[in-house]
């Protein structure tokens, strides 16, 4: 069984009939980074989802912000739901992948929704605009707070 989980939580998880587990990625899976590109496969965490996938009351999903690329690199585990950019790029269980919109229809707004906020970041410090193909972020977290 899983060992990072007390026995009271095994106990409770080990005798539900069915359980399903939405999980965020960064600051849940794994913790923050620099920028989203500095985070890694984990191969510990890769085997705590394999191992909570194979058993069969169990059903997990991540959900992130990451592009859904990214997510299966670091979970290359078949039979979890995955959903990228905040659900719009999914993969099922079975392997399937589905886009909620049209890229060709989304990307023109969002460049020049991007060439708009680099501008506004222009000279300012700890600030990191990411481009996720079918969204666009600024992360804030290293900025001045008076920013």
């Amino acid at each position: 069984m899983i060992d990072c989980f007390d026995a009271e939580i095994m106990e409770r998880v080990g005798a539900a009939p069915r359980l399903l587990l939405f999980l965020d990625y960064d600051g849940t899976l794994a913790d923050f980074a620099p920028t989203p590109d500095h985070v890694l496969p984990d191969p510990e965490l890769v085997d705590l989802l394999q191992r909570l996938v194979d058993l069969p009351h169990i059903r997990v999903a991540i959900i992130s912000g990451r592009r859904l690329a990214h997510i299966q690199r670091l979970v290359p585990v078949a039979g979890i739901l995955l959903a990228g950019t905040y659900g719009v790029e999914l993969q099922l269980p079975d392997g399937a992948s589905h886009h909620r919109l049209s890229y060709d229809e989304v990307r023109p707004p969002l460049a020049q929704v991007k060439a708009s906020w680099s501008e506004l970041l222009q000279g300012r410090k700890g600030f990191y605009l990411e481009d996720k193909g079918w969204a666009v972020a600024i992360h804030a977290k290293d900025a001045d707070p008076a920013e």
